[in-house]
């Protein structure tokens, strides 16, 4: 059940996986303008009322207030 929304093209990727049974969701790169992307992922995946969903940000280069907005609305 891996949702995937990695492209090169892009400057922001962002995927779903399961670890260990968990949600772990991945993005990566500058996370602001493009925000739209983790938001459209972390809310669909808290629509599936998972006990837990990790969000990795270590390979995030940059969150810009329009990132954190993404996160913080994307509550389900």
């Amino acid at each position: 059940m891996d949702d995937q929304r990695d492209d090169e093209s892009l400057s922001v990727a962002v995927r779903t996986r399961r670890c260990d049974g968990v949600l772990v969701t991945v993005a990566r790169s500058d996370i602001d303008d493009e925000a739209g992307l983790l938001y459209d992922e972390v809310h669909a995946q808290l629509g599936r009322r998972p006990p837990f969903l990790v969000l990795d940000l270590r390979r995030v280069t940059f969150l810009g207030s329009t990132g954190l907005h993404a996160l913080v609305n994307s509550r389900g």
